[in-house]
């Protein structure tokens, strides 16, 4: 399609006046989405990925100290709900 459309970017003729414009945006908005599609996402997923594991372990840590904080609240006979009381 950009192959195509070049020649139009460079014609001077009375039509092209009009036609010219549509096709240098069509022709550099080609290249930007396949760019982007060939190199931004995949790397965006590939990090996404790297880091899917880490936020994994630190949101199991977190829990687990969540949960170990909250045990001892009940043990030590406080209030295991950490929210207020609505007043009534």
């Amino acid at each position: 399609t950009i192959a195509g459309l070049t020649p139009m970017m460079f014609e001077s003729s009375s039509l092209a006046f009009y036609m010219a414009p549509i096709a240098v945006t069509l022709c550099f908005g080609l290249a930007f989405a396949t760019g982007l599609v060939l190199i931004v996402i995949p790397a965006l997923l590939t990090l996404l990925e790297a880091s899917h594991g880490h936020l994994a372990d630190q949101l199991r840590k977190f829990l687990h100290t969540a949960r170990a904080e909250l045990a001892a609240a009940g043990q030590a006979g406080a209030n295991p709900n950490p929210l207020p009381e609505r007043e009534k």
